[in-house]
């Protein structure tokens, strides 16, 4: 029996290529934006593409954010994706056309820090494009091992499409490099993980990711259902 995993749909993201990533992976996958799935969930994946300001002024119209928050409190396995890490943060810094300077919106709160746009230039003053797209490496950080990444081989490399990073911190489990070095997995230690890139288009790397969340959700207790809480959810 496959394991069930819940593919949070918050209404601006085509996410036919993620959950038949998941599939490949063993799980069977809801995409739902029904809290009551959420609630029920024994895994969730929040993947994103779309402008940080954009998902989670969508994610809070639809009280999504009160649901997440509650779910990664209980230390459930969840795993957030492009976007979706960068709204685990507490604030995004955007830069709109035509102005001058960074408009901040606040995140999802779960860990401190903002999400800076990554350079055009690096320390040589070569000038990169953004938003970085294609291929990179991800190299692990020795110091910080995470269940994520046990049996995924050192040096893979997965796709990309963003123009910001998380910040830096102890959460970070391994690097990237494009215009500078950045972190592409991040893991809360409470059964909470991220990647900047995604598995969906990285090819068997990104599957075998997947497959490897997967296993940390078919080994977590299922526990009780959630009860989410009306208002404006308590600081974590």
């Amino acid at each position: 029996m496959s394991t069930e995993i819940v593919l949070v749909d918050y209404l601006i993201e085509d996410l036919d290529q993620i959950e038949m990533a998941l599939q490949d992976a063993g799980a069977t996958v809801i995409v739902s934006s029904d809290a009551d799935d959420i609630a029920e969930a024994r895994g969730v994946v929040l993947a994103g593409h779309a402008m940080f300001e954009d998902a989670i002024e969508q994610i809070r119209s639809m009280s999504l954010d009160v649901c997440l928050q509650t779910y990664i409190a209980a230390d459930r396995p969840l795993l957030a994706i492009g976007t979706g890490m960068q709204m685990l943060f507490s604030v995004g810094r955007e830069v709109e056309p035509g102005k001058i300077g960074d408009h901040v919106v606040d995140g999802l709160k779960i860990r401190p820090g903002s999400t800076p746009p990554l350079p055009e230039e690096d320390w040589l003053g070569k000038v990169y494009e953004l938003p970085h797209e294609g291929f990179a490496r991800v190299d692990y950080d020795d110091r910080c091992p995470t269940p994520l990444l046990e049996g995924i081989p050192d040096g893979e490399s997965y796709y990309y499409s963003h123009s910001f990073a998380v910040p830096t911190g102890p959460w970070v489990q391994a690097w990237s490099n494009y215009s500078t070095i950045f972190p592409a997995v991040v893991d809360f230690g409470r059964t909470t993980y991220g990647v900047q890139f995604h598995p969906e288009l990285s090819g068997e790397a990104g599957i075998r990711l997947l497959k490897r969340f997967v296993q940390i959700v078919e080994q977590s207790p299922a526990g009780e259902k959630l009860v989410f809480p009306q208002g404006p959810p308590k600081p974590l």
